[in-house]
């Protein structure tokens, strides 16, 4: 069994989907991977189709999806923590203090650009 606790690559996950329709045992395909049988399972169980089974391709997306989320969440808080920032940079930095209360654009634009692309991939 080994000791990676990372996500599994669309590699191990090709390799997943080729074992087991060869056959294998969920044992048998952890050892190959040199993973836990449990990790294995959750794999299978969570990325399952109801008619055509383990789809590689469908769970290596939905990793992606998971990483946009919070990148798009990510990019929110931030644009909204610009509000209480005084700018030192740029056209706002001549606005001094009455720029405190209102996002920066810029960041804004881009927290709304990653929301989009996060619910591009999910639809």
């Amino acid at each position: 069994m080994g000791k990676y606790y990372g996500q599994l690559s669309l590699e191990e996950r090709c390799k997943v989907a080729e074992l087991q329709q060869a056959g294998h045992s969920l044992r048998q395909i952890a050892a190959a991977l040199d993973r836990s049988p449990s990790s294995v399972c959750r794999e299978l169980k969570r990325n399952r189709g109801a008619q055509v089974g383990y789809k590689p391709v469908h769970a290596q997306e939905q990793g992606a999806v998971v990483a946009l989320d919070a990148a798009a969440d990510a990019a929110e808080s931030g644009a909204a923590a610009t509000a209480a920032m005084k700018p030192r940079l740029g056209r706002a930095s001549y606005l001094g203090d009455r720029a405190i209360g209102i996002q920066d654009g810029g960041a804004a634009a881009v927290a709304i650009w990653m929301r989009a692309l996060s619910q591009c991939f999910r639809d």
